[in-house]
């Protein structure tokens, strides 16, 4: 969570297929209340600076107030402008939108506290801490996270390559991973391989990635790799 505050709403749960911006969860902060009171008044505050300002122009025009009236009169407006523009980047920044703003004049009572809590990236939820009635803190950074989704449209396959045949392996080269049971699972090439060896196992690292949209193939998921290495087709196991 971006604020402080309770968990008065959980609306998905471990299993749940979720797209981007769904929302998970509602928590209630009154930090975030006092921010959006703060913005009403700031937008209040603008108005009203610019009434005065459009008063002491028409004045300045009519020659019955100074020109320091009316540069005063515009610097009012000028802060009452920036401050409004403060307040907002807060509101932004805690995840609040332009049209959440923009309707919040008219906002049931008691929604100002209300924040979602929104998935940051389709996929499926794995893990979920978030309990109604909860109380969250925004502030620390080992608190756990409310809801872990993973995304297994895309996978990596890190392929562990024995230090002597690591020189035979190189981007491009052609894959086919089997499973345990010796089953083909998918073919493809080494996207990159990793420039470090392994100091316990003594292997290095060759990744493909692997397109899993038909979830053929799960995270943590144990695969043989063949990877065909030069013109002859020789193949590393």
């Amino acid at each position: 969570p971006r604020l402080s505050g309770r968990i008065v709403r959980v609306t998905a749960t471990e299993g749940d297929k979720v797209s981007r911006g769904t929302t998970l969860a509602v928590i209630s902060s009154r930090e975030l209340a006092d921010l959006k009171a703060e913005y009403l008044s700031a937008v209040t505050a603008v108005d009203l600076a610019d009434q005065a300002l459009a008063r002491e122009e028409t004045l300045f025009a009519d020659r019955i107030t100074s020109e320091a009236d009316l540069q005063s009169a515009r610097a009012a407006s000028v802060a009452a402008r920036a401050s409004l523009t403060g307040i907002e980047n807060k509101l932004h920044a805690v995840g609040v939108t332009d049209r959440e703003l923009q309707n919040l004049a008219e906002a049931p009572d008691g929604s100002l506290a209300n924040i979602s809590v929104s998935a940051p990236i389709g996929g499926v939820i794995a893990i979920r801490t978030a309990t109604l009635g909860a109380a969250v803190s925004g502030d620390d950074p080992n608190a756990p996270a409310l809801f872990t989704i993973v995304d297994d449209s895309v996978l990596w396959a890190d392929i562990a390559v024995y230090k002597q045949h690591a020189g035979s392996v190189r981007p491009g080269a052609k894959v086919v991973l089997k499973s345990e049971t010796g089953a083909l699972l998918i073919e493809g090439v080494i996207a990159t391989v990793l420039p470090s060896i392994d100091e316990t196992s003594r292997t290095a690292t060759a990744r493909m990635i692997v397109d899993n949209a038909d979830n053929r193939m799960q995270p943590g998921q144990f695969v043989t790799a063949e990877i065909i290495t030069g013109a002859g087709e020789a193949r590393l196991q």
